[in-house]
């Protein structure tokens, strides 16, 4: 289990950066959306793959959940790249 740790690592730190940019600008909607997606992933590929494959078949399925919840996260922010740097800067 511990090998499948460093795949989890880029999609994890990605997908917290997004959120965290997109709460901050105050445009939760991807959010939700992309964690709507990514438990749904989950749900389904945790009853496919844990009971074939047990543990390895689990985490496994949170990295395929972790990295669809980062890459919708990132199509988003390239659709809305322009607006999210519109908010007011510290001075």
């Amino acid at each position: 289990m511990l090998r499948l740790l460093p795949w989890l690592l880029i999609p994890y730190a990605v997908g917290t950066f997004l959120s965290l940019m997109f709460v901050a600008a105050k445009q939760e909607k991807p959010v939700l959306i992309a964690l709507a997606a990514s438990l749904l992933t989950l749900f389904v590929l945790n009853l496919l793959w844990t009971p074939s494959f047990g543990i390895i078949g689990a985490g496994w399925a949170f990295i395929l959940a972790e990295s669809i919840h980062a890459g919708i996260l990132f199509v988003q922010y390239i659709t809305v790249k322009g607006a999210l740097n519109e908010f007011p800067q510290p001075a």
